[in-house]
């Protein structure tokens, strides 16, 4: 299996899509430019069709010429490790939380 892809399902990045008003007027004249993610992360066939026809359903009884479309992407692991490989420290990491028990009985604090 390649350690890099998610090859398993395929993904989709649902995107708010508008028109481009310097090239056309209205739904059949402009074409259509991605605005903004609609939400965090990718989402599988069924929630993406789901999100999709929710959210076009709603904004469908207003007048607002925005719809969601449902993009197939690609997540990428750069960087993945395999098993059994060294991990080595980077200054770009992530801090290391610890956790110190104390002796009068208080949950563990963190430290940084």
């Amino acid at each position: 299996m390649d350690q890099t892809r998610n090859a398993e399902a395929a993904q989709y990045r649902v995107w708010i899509a508008g028109y481009d008003a310097r090239q056309g007027t209205g739904r059949t004249n402009g074409p259509a430019v991605a605005l903004e993610p609609a939400e965090e992360g990718t989402m599988s066939t069924e929630q993406a069709a789901v999100y999709v026809e929710a959210f076009n359903r709603s904004v469908s009884a207003g007048r607002r010429e925005i719809w969601a479309v449902a993009v197939p992407v690609t997540v990428e692991y750069r960087g993945e490790p395999c098993p059994g490989q060294i991990l080595e420290a980077h200054k770009k990491s992530p801090l290391c939380v610890c956790q110190v028990s104390t002796r009068n009985g208080l949950p563990p604090r963190e430290y940084t």
